[in-house]
């Protein structure tokens, strides 16, 4: 249905618009909605609880003026409150190390962990690259490489790429000829190395790779590295272990909020883990405070 790819704002304002949607929106409906921010556009449960938390209220309202009978999200978000949120966890440099070494004979693999790893892009974002996203331009005098994108509240991102990361990506795409597979200009970027047939019998090309099979990759390779304890730990871990990496290598708190797209530079202090912190870092340790 149309109401599930607008935001929460897209559906108050049909309704000001005097569009009546919300009346022929059923429980199914609200239920397919939940599981579409959950798992096609991969948000945390807290993310889910608080904007389903948005359209309980707003249904409130609209059951105060007579619009609907009943409230189809209530018993959603039920399902979420109790929910313990779990940090997403952090990687140490020699278990990202350890995945990159791993995935070297998959360049799909390599590609995936190289652009998650190197610019903390979100999984969504990630699946709806095209191959002119990776372009180059040229500023003062200077031609970079970079990943051109949309992302959350349409801001558009650039990603400059450093030599190893061009490199990666070249060599997939290189690899994607070979195979018969050329990427063109308005195909997803990142496509799955094998296609498949419909039930029609005709060929599925040049399709994005999914969600759910970077959520299987990643959850292989925690395996592989030996995680056993897999709470907290997902693909979101990647831009997670990027914020911590850049801070603990002195760049500015404030620079990096920038470099990830953050509107607040609390979302970015919260995704950094502390935990890794060391004892030898204490600023208590300066004789000479007072």
């Amino acid at each position: 249905m149309n109401f599930i790819s607008n935001c929460l704002y897209g559906i108050f304002v049909a309704y000001l618009q005097g569009k009546e949607r919300e009346k022929l929106i059923t429980r199914g409906d609200a239920a397919t909605y939940a599981n579409y921010l959950l798992h096609e556009k991969n948000v945390s449960h807290k993310t889910l609880h608080r904007n389903i938390s948005v359209l309980v209220t707003y249904w409130e309202y609209l059951i105060s003026i007579g619009e609907v009978n009943t409230n189809i999200f209530r018993s959603i978000v039920s399902k979420f409150e109790n929910k313990p949120i779990v940090p997403t966890k952090v990687l140490v440099s020699d278990q990202v190390k350890k995945i990159f070494l791993l995935s070297e004979n998959s360049h799909l693999d390599q590609t995936i962990f190289t652009i998650l790893f190197y610019t903390g892009m979100r999984v969504g974002e990630l699946v709806s690259l095209k191959r002119n996203s990776y372009v180059m331009e040229e500023e003062f005098g200077k031609k970079h490489w970079v990943l051109k994108y949309v992302a959350k509240r349409d801001k558009v991102v650039k990603k400059v790429l450093n030599d190893k990361f061009v490199n990666v990506i070249n060599d997939y795409l290189d690899y994607m000829n070979e195979i018969g597979r050329e990427v063109l200009a308005s195909d997803p970027l990142l496509q799955p190395s094998r296609n498949f047939f419909r039930e029609d019998g005709t060929l599925a090309l040049n399709r994005p790779i999914s969600v759910s099979y970077i959520k299987r990759i990643f959850k292989k390779y925690f395996k592989k590295i030996d995680i056993s304890e897999m709470r907290g730990y997902s693909a979101h871990s990647a831009r997670t272990t990027l914020i911590t990496t850049l801070i603990e290598k002195g760049c500015d708190i404030y620079a990096v909020s920038k470099e990830m797209g953050h509107n607040d530079v609390a979302t970015t202090q919260r995704c950094y883990d502390r935990s890794r912190r060391k004892l030898a870092d204490s600023l208590l340790l300066e004789k000479d405070i007072y």
